[in-house]
């Protein structure tokens, strides 16, 4: 759960507390779900399985679907490597499900990707003093997001 601490602040700020809370609860029954259909042959007490896992990253799912939004193509692939090291870290620690993992993470991208705010028209810059304005979110969400896609 550490990993939720090192969510950066402006994705529950700046998206909203409902988008926020709806990836974080889909995630985690889509990770479930994958996990479950990833195990159909081995139906034991073994492969039943319940946990945050999935819908923490399915939070990292709605930031990469916010930061594909928003054209920011840098961040967006930083989020993808943190994805593939943590699939890769899950082949070397047992009783890890990846594939909880990755549906959770699925699952926050479909949420963020469906639900998440529109940027084409969600803000004004101010081209003199080139700061924004009508914009009402934290300024390190800005700072991350860039000024969108126009």
């Amino acid at each position: 759960l550490r990993a939720l601490l090192t969510l950066p602040s402006w994705l529950e700020n700046g998206i909203g507390k409902g988008v926020y809370l709806s990836a974080y609860l889909v995630a985690i029954v889509t990770g479930n779900i994958a996990h479950t259909f990833s195990s159909l042959g081995y139906l034991s007490a073994s492969s039943l399985s319940i946990g945050a896992s999935g819908g923490i990253l399915g939070l990292y799912g709605l930031m990469l679907a916010s930061l594909m939004k928003m054209g920011n193509a840098l961040a967006a692939s930083s989020v993808l490597k943190q994805m593939i090291w943590l699939i890769g870290f899950g082949f070397l620690v047992p009783n890890v499900s990846n594939a909880g993992h990755i549906g959770g993470f699925i699952g926050g991208w479909l949420v963020g990707y469906l639900f998440g705010p529109g940027y084409m028209n969600a803000f004004s810059r101010d081209k003199g003093t080139g700061r924004y304005y009508v914009d009402r979110v934290d300024e390190d969400f800005r700072l991350v997001m860039g000024p969108g896609i126009l």
